[in-house]
Parts: structure tokens; sequence; C-alpha cells
């Protein structure tokens, strides 16, 4: 029995509980009329209703058009008591924080890659975690580590020597 429906321009490729009545949705805008597929796009749907679904807010991340966390989960960390939503897309590291009020903000764009080379070797699997008021950014040759309240900088720990 399908109790809603919801038609928008793109779809969610990945789909997470996020607050009471809320679902954050990762996936990719596409136009209407052609079906092109477009680039990354947040969603956020409010799911309290099940017979009356809405996105309540959205924002389409130009020029990126991969993420890892599109197909597997354990490249994505959502917290909704910290409003932090973390993922690895095409050699960077994306923090957004969400508000009913702003919809989705960029908090940080954390960027590991140091050339050419390590974009393709050594920056594909990046995972984030946090450790108290630490933001710890794991890749296949680093960690490094960002304060949660600035996204400042804090230090790297080189895995490669």
């Amino acid at each position: 029995m399908i109790l809603g429906e919801l038609k928008i321009p793109g779809f969610s490729e990945y789909l997470h509980p996020f607050a009471d009545g809320l679902l954050f949705g990762l996936g990719k805008d596409a136009d209407e009329e052609s079906g092109r597929v477009g680039c990354l796009k947040l969603s956020m749907f409010d799911v309290s209703d099940p017979s009356d679904v809405s996105e309540t807010s959205k924002l389409i991340i130009n020029d990126l058009h991969y993420s890892e966390a599109s197909y597997n989960h354990k490249a994505i960390l959502i917290d909704s008591e910290k409003n932090i939503i973390a993922f690895p897309a095409e050699g960077k590291y994306l923090i957004y924080s969400y508000s009913t009020e702003n919809g989705f903000e960029a908090e940080a764009v954390i960027s590991l890659t140091r050339n050419e080379k390590d974009y393709y070797y050594g920056y594909q699997n990046l995972r984030g975690l946090y450790i108290g008021d630490y933001l710890y950014v794991i890749s296949d040759s680093s960690i490094a580590s960002y304060s949660m309240l600035t996204y400042k900088f804090h230090d790297m720990l080189d895995l490669t020597a």
C-alpha cells in the first residue's frame, strides 16, 4: 500500500534519518525535461506525515558530480545532535549543517590533496569521525584533525612515513 508520493527533480541515492520527522537525502539533481543527471544534491524531507511527504530544503553542489557516500554508507558522517552532515566528494571532504530556518549551510571544505597524484591515488577513501571536540578526516595516507567548533586545521599524522 502506498501512503504518499513525492515528485521532485533528481533522486536520492542515500537516505538517512536526521531528526524527528526529517529524512536526509544525498543524490543527484536532474533536468526535468531531458532527465540528464547533474550535480550532487542534498535534500531534507519532512516525513512526519507519511501521506504528505515534502522536500523542505535542497542544495545543489555545483561542479561536484560524485561522492562515494552515494553508494557506501560508511563514507558519510551524520549526527543531528552535533548538526553535522559530512562526506567525501571528488578529493574533498565537505561539511554541512542544517536548520529548518536556513536549510543547508556549508561549514567547511577540507582538501587534503597536495598534487594531482594524491587525488587519484591517496584520497579516494576519505572517512570522517569525531572524538570529543575534534573531527578527524582519514585517508589512505594521513589522519588530519580539525576543531569541531571552527573546522580549523589542528594537526596531521602522515601515514606514508
